[in-house]
């Protein structure tokens, strides 16, 4: 049993004594910082320091890093180094415990302190604050910190709100507290766009209206076309439309050519739109309308009546939601005539 208490105690002093395994990268970057404090680029060095230090916290690194700090002036951001090298030092039991300790007594005299004091009461969404033009984690709002002395700039933004913003100075050891008010709403402030609803990827954003035009056939071999005039209402999963649609034809009688008949077509449709993808939709419906026939050889006009089942297998949106381009047919009753048309429409909103 004594045997196995030596070969634990033999074990556990292997592991203290086994130095520990410095990362490469922050190891290179701390050669680096110590190349440039001797070449006199102390602010090269610093930023070496730090992303050395931002990888493996080394108590070498936060002395290093804090007496560089102090050359350059940054007080605040030395004393900080050094009681966080004392505060390791202390865990890991490194003699230059006392050191560190040392440094951050001497700047400690030297610094001042701010509390940045933010209303609870109506704080905006998505508030920022920054100081100098660093920004202030939400960690030590409402908390003392140490900065260094002399003027200090509090600004605090948020969208849709006014920026608000103080200047500071501050003298050695004082205490001060800023308090930073709810912001002002700013009505002038632009409106975020809203991303598409899923499902509305063919609706443009309301209220919208398109005027286009319509040209295609009918099954007994007239050609058509017109104008269109088409109003759109978001509905769940699609988009309800009303079309206006007005075309014309025209033809000859094959055993009179002085016998010739126009054609004016008025519709009124209604239509479900369902979107499948980025921009492509499809869609179904009813119409009525008249069939104004102008027949030459007749004494006036001729007006018909007529229902249609409408279907629009394709319609693509073009640089949405300006144009739209889509195959429109409706068989139309009591003809019995199927119409097809390509229409073509420039949306407003």
């Amino acid at each position: 049993m004594r045997g196995a208490g030596l070969l634990v105690i033999a074990a556990i002093l292997a592991v203290r004594v086994t130095p520990a395994r410095a990362d490469a990268a922050a190891e290179a970057l701390f050669r680096e910082g110590r190349e440039l404090i001797k070449a006199g680029d102390v602010a090269g060095a610093c930023d070496r320091f730090q992303r050395s230090n931002a990888i493996e916290a080394k108590v070498g690194t936060l002395l290093n890093l804090g007496d560089c700090r102090e050359q350059q002036g940054h007080i605040a951001e030395a004393w900080s180094a050094f009681s966080d090298a004392k505060s390791l030092a202390t865990v890991q039991g490194d003699a230059r415990a006392d050191e560190a300790g040392r440094r951050a007594a001497v700047l400690e005299p030297k610094l001042a302190w701010l509390t940045i004091a933010v209303a609870v009461d109506g704080r905006a969404p998505e508030l920022a604050i920054s100081r100098n033009g660093e920004p202030v984690a939400t960690a030590v709002w409402d908390r003392a910190v140490p900065v260094d002395p002399g003027t200090q700039e509090i600004i605090a933004v948020a969208p849709g709100y006014k920026p608000w913003s103080q200047s500071i100075t501050l003298a050695i050891g004082t205490r001060t507290s800023i308090d930073v008010p709810a912001l002002a709403i700013d009505p002038d402030a632009p409106k975020p766009e809203l991303p598409e609803p899923p499902g509305h990827p063919i609706t443009p954003p309301l209220p919208w209206v398109g005027f286009g035009i319509a040209a295609g056939g009918t099954s007994d071999s007239d050609i058509v076309g017109g104008l269109r005039v088409v109003a759109g209402y978001p509905v769940p999963h699609g988009a309800a439309r009303a079309t206006v649609q007005a075309l014309y034809t025209q033809w000859s009688d094959d055993a009179d050519p002085y016998h010739d008949f126009k054609l004016y077509a008025v519709g009124l449709g209604f239509d479900y739109f369902v979107p499948w993808a980025k921009g492509l939709a499809s869609a179904g419906g009813l119409g009525v309308g008249l069939d104004i026939l102008d027949d030459n050889y007749a004494n006036g006009l001729q007006v018909d009546r007529w229902f249609a089942f409408r279907v629009s297998p394709i319609v693509v949106r073009i640089a949405s939601p300006k144009f739209e381009l889509g195959i429109h047919l409706q068989y139309v009753l009591p003809a019995k005539v199927v119409v097809g048309v390509v229409g073509f429409d420039w949306f407003v909103k």
